[in-house]
Formats: structure tokens, C-alpha cells, sequence
């Protein structure tokens, strides 16, 4: 008990630091503008006044517009956030989301067999600083919060809630996460497959419930418009297509045929990791997989490298050798540095810039193609005791 309270404190004090710096030099301004924040509330009080989500929506705070891109039952979650003053649901979504940084943090290390309370502290720290939970912080997204969910869902031992349950309300409200049912087919845990897709389809029936005219007009026709996600070749986006639209190439089949060779080596790179008993590393693959298929990964949705990296960084204190400090140390020079944001965006597309443009990229396919290759394998320290739960990392 009093280890948890002394790692409850050191939490404590480090949100309190980190949000005084931010309040001391106004980096993001605790109560500040948020601008994905602001399209929520939009479409929160665009529900609430019973109006078209899909349609034309009222101007930005900053002006302008943008539209709302998640199923009807992410404006209903989201809801709360327009009915209060914009500086409140500003520091509610920084505290928000600085709460579910801690829960992964602490989940992934009880999953790892590591005592979370006193490691929680300066991990929680170093997170703080990576550039994915940065944007995540100053857009004011969701991505941490979804990525809570995931984690609970996935990595607690023995959960309270039908295992799945979590993994498909976080599909509903925004899509991406449906990608994790892959964690329990591989796993082999097909009750936990089966309740996502049913809390999936519970959650989006509510939806429809709460929201008809929108649902029918989101599942029928929106969720298909790819244009609505943005332009691929922003310099946020971290994906396979984000690199062929650099190139100047549009084809949908090429696409498709390199996201499939990356999602076949994330599968057979997760069985390897269930077959070596390390669940969590399953899961951190699973979310690399995904991060680089997917049509649009904008540096926020990279806020999965506090899994990727706090595995990684487990398993050097752990066994320290060349190839772990890279992942690790490597990672967080990485993620901290965000190198494709040094460049402008009108600057020569020279070889350096191709290599630290995609810098995230690079990483996860690297990674991921290491892995499944077998190149990292899972070394067990000696008195390491191999638990017949496959959610839990042998130590």
C-alpha cells in the first residue's frame, strides 16, 4: 500500500509540473484552443439540436470548417463537452487524457510483471514528451482514450467486463480500433472476438437509436467518402498511402497489395509473439500493423508508441543488447524528435528528407518485419515462470 501511495503521489507530481509548464509558458494553455476539440463540440451540439452531422456544420471558433467524421454515437459520447464553456471542456480533455495515459501506462506494466507504482511516475514523464502525445494534448483527440480501452481490454488479467466488450464501444465511436479483434483471433480467444463485434453492434445500434436520419446517412454513404479524412500527403501522415501519394502514385491496387503484405507479416510477427508468450509485444505489433495500413495516420494516432516503446524499454532493463537499446532508445529519440516536422512543406524531397519524413513509418515497418522474421526473439531471465494466461507476459 504505501508503495502505491508513493507512486500515486509521483503521478501526481508530474502532471502537476507538466501542467504548470504548460500554463507557465503557454505552449498549449491548459484551457486553450483545441482544434478537433471544437469540431466534437460541434457535432455534440449539432445532436443535441437535432441537426444533420454530414452536412454543412456551423464555423470553427478560428472560422472555417471541417467535418465530423466519426459514427453518430461519437457525437452522443461526445455530447458533454458542448454543453459546458469551451475552457472547461478544454482542461477537461487535458486532464482526460493525461488520466488515460496513466491507466496505460499502469496496465502495460502490470502486464509486463513490473510493479507499476514506483516506475509509473517517470514513465508517465518521459510519455509527456513524445510528439504523438503532444498533438494528441493540443488538437484536444480522443486517440488516448480509445487507446485506454484497448489496453484494458487486451492486457488486464482478470477484467470485470466481458473480455471485448471495451475493444468494440471504441470501434463505434471511431472505427480504427475494430482492428484489435485481430489481437483476439490470433490469440485465440474467439468469445472475446465474438463479444466485440456484438458490443459493437449494440453500441452502433443505440446510435441509430438516438440518431436515425444521421446513422442511416453515416453507414450508407459517409463512412465511404475517403475525402473527408484529409489529404494523404500532409506531413502528419505516417502510412503506406501517405508515401505513394509523395511519390505522385494514386493506385488503390498497389495500396491495397502492400497493405496486405504488411498486415500478413504483423500476423504471422503476433504469432510469434503469442508462441513466445509476450501478449503485450502481440499487441504493440498489432498496433504498428494497423498505424501503417491504414489509409491516413496522422502523427497523433501514433500516440500507440507509449505501448510500442514502454515494452520495448521492459525488455533492455530486462536483457540489455544492441538490438533492444535501438528499439528503445532509438524509439524515443524518435518519437520525441518527430523529424518529419523539419522539414517545410515546400522543401526538395531529397533522400534525408524521404528517410526523417517517414521517420514513423520506417520505424513500424522495420519492427514489425524484424519481428516476424524472428530476428528478436524472447529471451526469458532465469527464474522466469511461464503463465498458462496468455494475457500476461511471462517475466
Amino acid at each position: 500500500m504505501r508503495t502505491r501511495v508513493v507512486g500515486v503521489t509521483g503521478i501526481g507530481l508530474v502532471v502537476a509540473v507538466w501542467l504548470g509548464l504548460e500554463w507557465w509558458f503557454g505552449l498549449r494553455g491548459l484551457t486553450g484552443y483545441r482544434l478537433d476539440l471544437d469540431v466534437y463540440r460541434i457535432g455534440g451540439s449539432v445532436w443535441l439540436d437535432g441537426g444533420l452531422l454530414y452536412g454543412e456544420l456551423p464555423a470553427l471558433r478560428i472560422g472555417g470548417d471541417l467535418p465530423f467524421t466519426y459514427p453518430p454515437i461519437a457525437a452522443v459520447v461526445l455530447a458533454p463537452f458542448a454543453v459546458v464553456p469551451f475552457e472547461v471542456a478544454s482542461l477537461a480533455m487535458v486532464v482526460l487524457t493525461v488520466g488515460a495515459l496513466a491507466v496505460v501506462v499502469v496496465t502495460v506494466l502490470r502486464s509486463l510483471n513490473v510493479s507499476p507504482w514506483p516506475a509509473a511516475a517517470a514513465v508517465l514523464a518521459v510519455v509527456l514528451m513524445l510528439e504523438p502525445v503532444r498533438e494528441t494534448l493540443g488538437f484536444g483527440q480522443v486517440n488516448a482514450v480509445l487507446m485506454a480501452l484497448v489496453v484494458l481490454d487486451t492486457l488486464t488479467r482478470t477484467p470485470r467486463w466481458p473480455r471485448g466488450a471495451l475493444i468494440g464501444l471504441a470501434a463505434a465511436i471511431k472505427l480504427t480500433p475494430a482492428v484489435f479483434v485481430l489481437f483476439f483471433l490470433l490469440r485465440g480467444d474467439r468469445r472475446a472476438a465474438l463479444t466485440s463485434v456484438v458490443s459493437f453492434g449494440v453500441v452502433t445500434a443505440v446510435g441509430f437509436l438516438l440518431s436515425w436520419q444521421n446513422s442511416v446517412q453515416y453507414w450508407t454513404s459517409t463512412v465511404f467518402d475517403s475525402g473527408r479524412i484529409g489529404a494523404p500527403h500532409a506531413r502528419s501522415n505516417q502510412s503506406i498511402t501517405a508515401l505513394l501519394a509523395r511519390f505522385g502514385v494514386e493506385s488503390t491496387v498497389l495500396w491495397l497489395t502492400l497493405a496486405a503484405l504488411v498486415m500478413v507479416a504483423t500476423m504471422v510477427a503476433m504469432w510469434r509473439a503469442f508462441a513466445a508468450g509476450r501478449p503485450t509485444w502481440a499487441l504493440s505489433l498489432n498496433a504498428l500493423g494497423a498505424l501503417v495500413v491504414s489509409p491516413v495516420s496522422w502523427s497523433h494516432h501514433w500516440v500507440w508508441a507509449v505501448v510500442v516503446l514502454l515494452v520495448a524499454g521492459v525488455g533492455f532493463w530486462r536483457r540489455p543488447t544492441v538490438a533492444s537499446f535501438w528499439l528503445a532508445g532509438g524509439g524515443v529519440a524518435l518519437f520525441v524528435l518527430s523529424p518529419h516536422w523539419w522539414w517545410e512543406r515546400d522543401d526538395p524531397w531529397t533522400a534525408w528528407r524521404w528517410i526523417s519524413g517517414h521517420g514513423y513509418l520506417i520505424f513500424a515497418v522495420l519492427v514489425v518485419l524484424v519481428s516476424a522474421a524472428g530476428v528478436w526473439r524472447d529471451h526469458r531471465d532465469n527464474g522466469q515462470i511461464k503463465t498458462t494466461n496468455n494475457y500476461i507476459d511471462v517475466r
